[in-house]
């Protein structure tokens, strides 16, 4: 977790108060309409209609229970398979039917060998 107060910080309110800052609405939907992926968005805020769906696909995983603790959970290897086929979807150089075949190819493939 990037975002932590270590026991041993001197100005402790003040982090806190950095993190609330930081996690609150109003940054987050201005992180949204950068083209990231923040967790506490005003949805109806995104200008952007590619970054507004996006999120809503993201908080739609979220609401559905569908994170993982480690991105590269699923097989060895997927996060860096995972990092580059998110690029080229949020890039526009990949469909969503190739984002998804791309990174469901890794795990079909570390799952065969568990059968």
């Amino acid at each position: 977790n990037l975002l932590v107060v270590p026991e041993s910080a001197q100005n402790k309110d003040l982090a806190y108060e950095f993190l609330d800052i930081t996690l609150g609405e109003e940054v987050q939907t201005l992180m949204a309409n950068a083209g990231g992926i923040p967790i506490n968005a005003d949805l109806s805020q995104i200008e952007n209609e590619k970054n507004k769906e996006l999120n809503e696909a993201f908080s739609t995983i979220v609401a559905n229970d569908g994170l993982a603790f480690y991105p590269d959970w699923p097989a060895p290897g997927y996060m860096d398979v995972l990092g580059g086929a998110l690029q080229q979807l949020i890039d526009g150089s990949v469909t969503t039917d190739a984002f998804l075949d791309q990174i469901a190819g890794p795990w079909q493939d570390y799952k065969s060998t568990l059968e």
